[in-house]
Formats: structure tokens, C-alpha cells, sequence
């Protein structure tokens, strides 16, 4: 047997001063072939699993492993190689970042920005015009923040097929000047033009090396794990994403485990193959199906009753009637979870609509659908929500992330967005996310938004939606778990879950709400191996 296969059933007992679990808080879990075997006192361990090898973590907490039910790894991993324009704070540092690309960009190539917040920018909108000032002849686009819009220059708009008198893709739409020109912002499919492409027509940007996207990928991960993330999912997962996750996992160089949801628009394929979710590993594996119905609450285009207060308008509604129906209905009828994308309450209640008929139609009640972001929710939808046994699945760090100026945007609304407390009250099963890059990924600092509803900037946002510190954890854990289908394999430290753990400073269970995010990760273990920090010896 190889020293390996030898460390892998040989148990090794994890001491702490407090182990997190189901049972309560123990001293101890045991770990034998990735899965834990046992928790309790130390001595009742040893007595257990004698000779077993120990690892003492002293005066630290042992926590399950934290998931994240909703973000975008390999979309994040290509934008690390594409300039982050995030912590900029000025309109002139960006132009002028942007100018210097352009100046060294080679022929035929493009400048590629990510994460524009025209929020913290501030200095009005960005417009072709000024990056076609800088730009030139460069094809160029700028990626809002929030993913779902952005800003062309008249090169990459050219490269596009975009022109005066072009008609947006359906589920798209163009900004226009007050003259009632292109003014370079092309929002949801005509956005995700560039990037992804379609079943019709492939994405409009070349894609990155493969090998680039490895590097990127493996980097990514680390920083992941640093935060205690043990596992994923990535929420759009285009054939390049696959291609990437697939060649990672080849290689062994996937140390996380990742879910992955497929966009209905490439879902045929596999249905008729007879491919259905589950299908894969514990590293690997597919879990629903996604399809977008509506726009970004920080791009302020999400689908709502109430209209924007910034343009009066209600918000952008990605699929029509016909198609959702369509959706929801194909997906359904085949037993897979469907994962739709629905942040205004007007979204939600459209997806709801056909989810109960659908459920008339073919009762599947052991069938959970998501609805991703899940962001602005009242009464009749959350009674709505709980029946349906629909999973609800928030972005658990926008608050946090963009404090008030949800209020600036949403007003009143603020009172039932992003809605844990209320989505618990009602019995409606909740994961945590972090959507990233749109939001910043640290699971810590998403529990933290969650308890305090208190923003980076200070400002308390809808308070009456704070929950407790044990919920905010298990959001992380079992919610999430239960989001990609893997409730009872993992998520908790209890016998026979996998050995997925994460090793605190302090316990997020005790410290006041906002401390959370200040807990020092020690160390991150997934199937009991360590994979952060990395660089530690062989037992």
C-alpha cells in the first residue's frame, strides 16, 4: 500500500477547544477515508480509534466547511485576466487605465475591464464616446460590477454587428443618448454577447488561453480556501467554464469541490443524451439547470412592481411568458432542479406562476427548484415560496457590500430585500451565496451582513431582516448543501459526511454579529486533507 493509500484510511483525530455539530459542541471529530467518522471527547476518541493519528488545533473552532451555493469561479477566474477596475476612484483613473491598455494592446486584439461601479466611480455613466477617446480603434468593453451590463466602444460594437439601426438581441437591450444613439451600454443578452455567446452564434470576445484560465483558476482557489470556502457552485456554467472545470479536474488541480448549473439554452443536449443532475462525483458534479428572467439589483434593472426610482421604469424582463413557461415546464417534466435567475418581486411572482402550474401539471413534491438571488420578496410570495418548497437562494454579503446605497435605490424596499429573516420565518429553505465578482466572496463577512444588515460604509439597512448568528452559519453549510442536492453527505460534522472543515480563531457562534468577519481563518480541510494553508508538512 502507498503511503498514500495508507494515510487516507489511517483515522487522525482533530482536537479543538469547540467542534461544531448537529449534536452540539464536542472537542473532537475523527476522521477515516475523507469522511468523519466520529465526534466527542477526546479520550472517548482515542479510546475509539487507538493509535489514530492527532492533530491538536489548541484554542481554535473547528466549524463544517463553508459553501457557497451561487458564484461564478470560472467567469471570476477569467476576469482576474482582464483589468478589475473596482477600486478605482475616479472616471479620469479609469480612462486613463484604459488608455494605457489600449496603447499596448496588439493588433487585433482587445481591451478587456471588469467590475466598473459606476456607483463609486461616480462622474456620470461611462459612454463610448469617452472610450472611444481613449481607445481609439481598439475594441473595447468595460463589465459593470454587477455583470449584467456594460459599456462598447464603437470598434468592439462594429465587431459585434451593432450598429444605429440594430435591433437588440431578445432579452437585451441598448442605451441610447438623448439624441437617441448608441451610447455604448448594452445590457443582459446583449451584454452577454461578448462574453458567452449563444446556441446561434459564438461569444463575440475570444476566449482566453486555456492554460491562462488554469493558472488563474488554481490562484483563485487558494484564495477560496483561505476564506474557509471548501465548496461551490458555479451558477453559469458556459461550455468554456466546463471545458475549464473539466481540464482542472483532469489534472488534479480542482482542490475544491464544485457544482455546476448548465444554461437551459445548452440543456437539450444533455437531456436527450438521458443526462440528468447528480450526474459526476463529490469533486465534480452537475446539479440544475439556469435561465435568467430578469435584470441585477445593482445594475438596477431587476424586474420590479414597484418602478426604479432612478428611471421610472420598471426593469428588464429577460424571457417571455411563452419561454418561461417553456422552461420551467421542459426542465420540470425531466426531474431536474431548475435555478432561475429572479431578483424583482414582479420576477419572482412570474417564475412562481409557472412553477405551481408546472407542479399541477407533473407533481414532482420532492422536486426543489431555486430561484437565484431571490432579492425583493412580500407576503403573498413568501407563503408562496414556502409551499412551492422552493430554495431561495440571496446574495449574503450585498448588503454589506453596498450599504446605503440600496437605500438611495430602493428606499422603503429595503425592509423585505435580501430577506433571510423573513424567508426563515416562513419555513423557506435558504443558501448562502456571495455571487462573486459581484460581490465580495468571504463567507465570514456574508454571515456578518446577514446578522448585522449593517454596511460597509456604516449604514444599518433593513434591520428587521437580521438573523442569528447560528442561522448565518447554517446557510453556509447545510442550506447550501441542500441547495446542490448533497444534503446529509455534507455540510455537517456528523458520521459519514464527508470531512469538509474549516479551522477558526473563533467561534462565529459566540462572537457578537460584528466580529464575524474579523475571525481569522487557521486552516481549510476538505475529505480531511489540507488544502489551505498548503504548505504544510506530511503528518
Amino acid at each position: 500500500m502507498s503511503a498514500a493509500s495508507a494515510e487516507s484510511v489511517h483515522p487522525r483525530i482533530h482536537l479543538a477547544r469547540r467542534v461544531i455539530t448537529p449534536a452540539g459542541p464536542r472537542r473532537a471529530v475523527a476522521v477515516i477515508g475523507g469522511l468523519v467518522a466520529a465526534t466527542g471527547e477526546p479520550d472517548e476518541l482515542r479510546a475509539r480509534f487507538p493509535g489514530a493519528g492527532e492533530t491538536d488545533h489548541g484554542d481554535a473552532v473547528i466549524a463544517p466547511g463553508f459553501r457557497d451555493a451561487h458564484m461564478h469561479p470560472c467567469l471570476a477566474a477569467m476576469s482576474a485576466l482582464e483589468i478589475d477596475v473596482e477600486t478605482l476612484q475616479s472616471k479620469d483613473e479609469l480612462l486613463s487605465a484604459l488608455r494605457e491598455t489600449a496603447r499596448s494592446t496588439p493588433l487585433g486584439g482587445w481591451v478587456r475591464a471588469c467590475r466598473y461601479n459606476d456607483a463609486r466611480i461616480g462622474g456620470g455613466r461611462l459612454t463610448r464616446q469617452e472610450l472611444d477617446a481613449v481607445t481609439g480603434g481598439v475594441p473595447t468593453l468595460v463589465g459593470h460590477i454587477a455583470y449584467h451590463w456594460g459599456v462598447a466602444n464603437s470598434a468592439a460594437l462594429e465587431a459585434a454587428g451593432f450598429s444605429e439601426d440594430s435591433q437588440p438581441p431578445h432579452g437585451g437591450e441598448f442605451g441610447r443618448d438623448a439624441d437617441g444613439r448608441l451610447d455604448g451600454t448594452v445590457y443582459e443578452r446583449a451584454f452577454s454577447a461578448f462574453l458567452t455567446g449563444d446556441n446561434e452564434r459564438a461569444a463575440i470576445i475570444p476566449p482566453h488561453a486555456l492554460e491562462d484560465q488554469l493558472r488563474s483558476l488554481c490562484e483563485l482557489q487558494q484564495r477560496f480556501h483561505a476564506a474557509g470556502i471548501t465548496a461551490v457552485c458555479d451558477a453559469y456554467a458556459s461550455p468554456e467554464a466546463i471545458e475549464l472545470l473539466t481540464a482542472a479536474r483532469a489534472r488534479d488541480a480542482l482542490s475544491m469541490r464544485v457544482s455546476f448549473l448548465v444554461p437551459f439554452d445548452r440543456y437539450s443536449g444533455l437531456r436527450f443524451s438521458g443526462v440528468h443532475s447528480g450526474l459526476g462525483d463529490d469533486r465534480l458534479r452537475f446539479v440544475g439547470v439556469k435561465a435568467f428572467l430578469d435584470g441585477a439589483v445593482a445594475g438596477r434593472t431587476c424586474l420590479l412592481d414597484e418602478p426604479h426610482a432612478e428611471t421610472g421604469e420598471h426593469g428588464l424582463q429577460s424571457l417571455t411568458d411563452a419561454e418561461l413557461a417553456e422552461i420551467v415546464h421542459t426542465v420540470h417534466s425531466a426531474g431536474d432542479p431548475l435555478c432561475v435567475h429572479a431578483n424583482g418581486d414582479r420576477a419572482i411572482r412570474l417564475l412562481l406562476d409557472h412553477v405551481e402550474a408546472a407542479q399541477r401539471e407533473h407533481p414532482r413534491p420532492d422536486l426543489r427548484h431555486r430561484v437565484e438571488h431571490c432579492a425583493f420578496v412580500d407576503e403573498e410570495i413568501l407563503e408562496r415560496l414556502s409551499a412551492a418548497r422552493m430554495i431561495a437562494v440571496p446574495v449574503s454579503g450585498y448588503v454589506a457590500f453596498h450599504g446605503g446605497r440600496f437605500i438611495d435605490w430602493y428606499g422603503d424596499r429595503v425592509h423585505r430585500m435580501i430577506a433571510y429573516r423573513s424567508l426563515l420565518d416562513h419555513g423557506v429553505s435558504v443558501a448562502g451565496s456571495s455571487d462573486y465578482p459581484t460581490c465580495p466572496f468571504e463567507p465570514l463577512l456574508g454571515m456578518q451582513s446577514m446578522v448585522t444588515r449593517t454596511g460597509l460604509d456604516g449604514v444599518e439597512v433593513g434591520v428587521s431582516q437580521r438573523i442569528s448568528n447560528d442561522a448565518a452559519l447554517a446557510a453556509y453549510t447545510t442550506g447550501s448543501a441542500l441547495a446542490t442536492g448533497e444534503h446529509g453527505r455534507v455540510g455537517e460534522l456528523a458520521p459519514g459526511q464527508l470531512a469538509d472543515m474549516v479551522v477558526l480563531d473563533d467561534d462565529p457562534l459566540e462572537v457578537a454579529g460584528g466580529e464575524i468577519a474579523a475571525i481569522q481563518v487557521l486552516g481549510t480541510y476538505i475529505g480531511g486533507k489540507q488544502v489551505w494553508p498548503n504548505n504544510q508538512p506530511a503528518d
